[in-house]
């Protein structure tokens, strides 16, 4: 648990460093919405997006790595943490940090360290019942998101849920297939579909984060890719792993705890809001 919690935290800081260079980069390219091909080559010809994702990269090898060593429960809330690493890195980028924000992190770090400590772990294997179920309920969520997109002011904002929760459900899938790389059966392994649908969303879901990042300025978009896949990461185990969450004694810790620390995204989510004013970069 504490080599996972561990790993995962490196990986947080390393997508909130892909997060920073990224968005800036996404700026610096035309701006496409809803998705268009051409964002594609744009971005590979943008030194500081390439540059992000490479770092990026750096972050899902941990993050693979942290999922094949601990729960789905763990790795997910701690990529919370990554938001907190953007939001200090954003005066590289011409953006202060407020006191505010820093008291939001804050909350976010605590309601999340409460909730990992008292975290059972019990997963089992999933079935197809359960991998329908947590399918089911993230489409729902995503299309309760792209409602969000609707309005101009929410885009970045919806546009950061949908990625989130796509990325959750790629890396739900991946806690399928890792055991499999791991014991060396890749002819088991490329015949899994877990293997191919994982990573299509991946690929969906990382190209869903550059149109977020376009939407608006950083802080709405990043906050609602770091609350939404611990949120569906939870719900994923849940449903999918079978991994115990909100039982036992400590569940009203764990409730408490993980709902402290998505309030203080949200809180993050206001504050940046209320800040942002339109985005650097060219315009369509």
């Amino acid at each position: 648990m504490v080599a996972s919690a561990l790993i995962a935290l490196l990986a947080a800081a390393a997508f909130g460093v892909g997060a920073v260079l990224q968005h800036h980069g996404a700026n610096l390219v035309a701006r496409r919405f809803p998705l268009h091909p051409a964002l594609v080559r744009d971005l590979l010809r943008q030194p500081w997006w390439l540059l992000g994702a490479v770092v990026d990269l750096v972050g899902v090898g941990l993050h693979l790595l942290a999922l094949s060593v601990g729960p789905l429960t763990v790795v997910q809330p701690v990529l919370v943490l990554s938001l907190v690493v953007g939001l200090l890195l954003q005066p590289l980028f011409g953006r202060p940090v407020r006191r505010g924000q820093l008291v939001s992190a804050s909350v976010t770090v605590v309601g999340l360290a409460a909730f990992l400590v008292t975290l059972p772990r019990d997963p089992t294997s999933p079935t197809g019942t359960h991998w329908a179920s947590g399918v089911v309920a993230t489409l729902v969520l995503v299309a309760l998101a792209y409602g969000l997109t609707r309005w101009p002011p929410a885009r970045a904002a919806g546009l950061g849920t949908i990625a989130g929760a796509v990325l959750s459900l790629s890396a739900a899938l991946a806690k399928a297939w890792l055991p499999l790389l791991a014991a060396g059966a890749l002819g088991v392994l490329v015949r899994t579909w877990q293997l191919w649908a994982g990573c299509a969303l991946g690929l969906a879901g990382v190209l869903i984060t550059q149109v977020a990042f376009q939407a608006g300025a950083l802080g709405p978009s990043l906050a609602a890719l770091t609350v939404s896949q611990p949120a569906v990461g939870v719900l994923l185990g849940a449903l999918v792993l079978d991994e115990a969450v909100f039982s036992g004694p400590t569940g009203v810790v764990q409730a408490v705890g993980l709902a402290g620390a998505l309030t203080g995204v949200a809180l993050l989510v206001m504050q940046t809001s209320s800040e942002a004013g339109p985005s650097d970069g060219p315009g369509p």
